[in-house]
């Protein structure tokens, strides 16, 4: 009896390590965080692409900034958020909410996060570096030396075409 607890209680420890069992009440929780994380935006902006609806500054600031969150995300999850996955109940949950408020038309949260604690600090960084930057990139610029390049022969295609009829003509 002891021995079959034992090896119970190991069963679940490997699971947990292998990342087959995060704690969710969702039934296949990764497959939904997926639909949610790309499939919704990729709706949202095909859904405003095919219905010809104007995009405002909002809207690209939306969206851009969604996919940097996704980027990044895409990159943390697996070196340093996998312990979450796993050992935290209800992070997939957490996570779905998480992107949903992202990506939302209703809450905008992208663009949120933008304009209220990114572009602060974006803004006092480009303030300080961007002159230095561009003036850096326009010391760079190389003087190419010029190529002479024959121009073209422009031709009136209706002639092209007037052309290939006469001689056509003449041949049969």
């Amino acid at each position: 009896s002891r021995f079959c607890s034992e090896v119970n209680s190991l069963a679940v420890v490997l699971a947990c390590q292998s990342g087959v069992m995060p704690i969710s009440i969702l039934t296949a929780p990764h497959s939904i965080c997926a639909i949610i994380q790309y499939g919704y935006p990729a709706v949202q902006y095909i859904r405003k692409v095919k219905e010809r609806e104007e995009m405002s500054t909002i809207d690209y600031v939306q969206f851009t900034v969604y996919a940097v969150i996704c980027s990044i995300w895409l990159y943390l999850e697996p070196a340093i958020l996998w312990v979450l996955v796993e050992y935290c109940p209800l992070y997939l949950e957490m996570k779905i909410l998480f992107f949903l408020w992202l990506a939302s038309n209703e809450h905008k949260g992208a663009a949120w996060l933008w304009y209220k604690h990114i572009q602060p600090a974006h803004k006092s960084l480009d303030d300080k570096y961007y002159e230095p930057l561009m003036a850096m990139v326009m010391k760079m610029k190389l003087d190419m030396p010029a190529t002479h390049t024959p121009a073209s022969e422009v031709s009136d295609k209706n002639e092209a075409i007037q052309e290939l009829l006469e001689k056509k003509e003449k041949d049969t």
